[in-house]
Order: C-alpha cells, then sequence, then structure tokens
C-alpha cells in the first residue's frame, strides 16, 4: 500500500491546471483525489498523497475528516 513519503516513486504526474480535492492532510502531505481527468490521463475520482510544496491550497480542510494513512 501507498503511503506518504518524499522517498516514494511518483505514480503519475500532475500539472498546475489540473484540479484536486485535498481530503484530509498528514503532517506536509494531502491525500488528495483528482476532480477530472487530469492533462496525463489519470482518471477523475483517483487518489493519492501529494507534498503540499507542490500544491497551491486554496481552500482549508475541515479538521475532522477522517484520514486512510495506512491505505
Amino acid at each position: 500500500m501507498a503511503c506518504a513519503s518524499a522517498r516514494a516513486q511518483a505514480p503519475a504526474l500532475l500539472y498546475t491546471s489540473d484540479r484536486l480535492t485535498a481530503r484530509c492532510a498528514k503532517g506536509s502531505w494531502y491525500y488528495v483525489s483528482t476532480d477530472k481527468k487530469t492533462k496525463t490521463g489519470i482518471k477523475a475520482g483517483t487518489y493519492g498523497w501529494v507534498s503540499a510544496s507542490y500544491l497551491d491550497i486554496q481552500l482549508c480542510l475541515p479538521e475532522n475528516v477522517e484520514c486512510p494513512y495506512n491505505r
């Protein structure tokens, strides 16, 4: 199972124009889903971890959202 790690290999590429929804945060990592198909072909509704350093966060998360830490 994948987890948030700077050492993990990136399974896909995202562009700055790709829109994501942050589902939860763990430290400086966000568990996100794609809002629609990305420029590189990632399907809408795909989930994964992204480092906050790669995100332009425009909305805050509620504090009580469950996070799939061990998925």
